[in-house]
């Protein structure tokens, strides 16, 4: 015979327990471009976007100086390898182009080709002999006068360098194709291939203006 009988049902649920107390607030990292005076709560962090500098924990005391989050510069790295060089650069404006012009007589051409319009000076160098006639005709090539800005001035001379006195030559031939050459008396067509004859000129300065070369001296 049992003496423990058997287990009973279960009891009814009981009622709700009193509310508990409040607990203590979370810290939150606040953000703004000054330094923080009033804002958050103990514990609480700042970050100033403008500086990147961090503070808090705040306190009873405030918020302290804070702490930059970025530090300090580190060492320079090693220097790199040397690059490649660059291409030549085009020439300055107002280069000179000498060329070196035949001396001997009978020569019936020394020829003077430009394409680069940064160039505003072109030398026949012949190099201490004088010009003699029959001797040499020289002829410059040149960019068309559209190519260049209205006003721009181009000068041809002829020099002799061991002598140090000037040479002329028996005839200038000056090809600008598509321009034309404006001087006393005349008003000629350059067309490709063909030039104008300024006859013996050891001595010239032309003047652009739209499609056309001008004559100063």
């Amino acid at each position: 015979m049992a003496l423990i009988g058997a287990t009973g049902a279960t009891g009814a649920t009981g009622g709700a327990g009193a509310t508990g107390a409040t607990g203590i607030n979370g810290n939150t990292v606040l953000n703004g471009t000054v330094d923080p005076t009033t804002q958050g709560a103990i514990g609480d962090f700042y970050i100033k976007t403008t500086t990147t500098r961090l503070f808090g924990p705040k306190t009873e005391t405030g918020w302290g100086t804070g702490v930059s989050l970025i530090g300090a510069t580190g060492p320079s790295g090693p220097a790199g390898a040397t690059g490649a060089t660059g291409p030549t650069g085009a020439s300055g404006i107002g280069g000179v182009l000498i060329q070196a012009c035949a001396t001997a007589a009978g020569v019936s051409n020394n020829a003077i080709t430009v394409t680069d319009t940064a160039l505003r000076t072109f030398i026949c160098d012949y190099n201490g002999a004088n010009a003699g006639a029959g001797e040499a005709t020289v002829t410059l090539t040149i960019p068309s006068a559209a190519s260049y800005t209205a006003g721009t001035i181009l000068t041809f001379q002829t020099t002799a360098t061991t002598t140090g006195g000037g040479s002329t030559p028996d005839s200038l031939v000056l090809i600008s194709t598509g321009s034309t050459y404006n001087a006393t008396g005349r008003n000629d067509v350059s067309t490709a291939g063909t030039g104008v004859d300024l006859g013996a000129v050891g001595f010239l300065r032309i003047i652009a203006s739209g499609t056309a070369w001008y004559r100063l001296d």
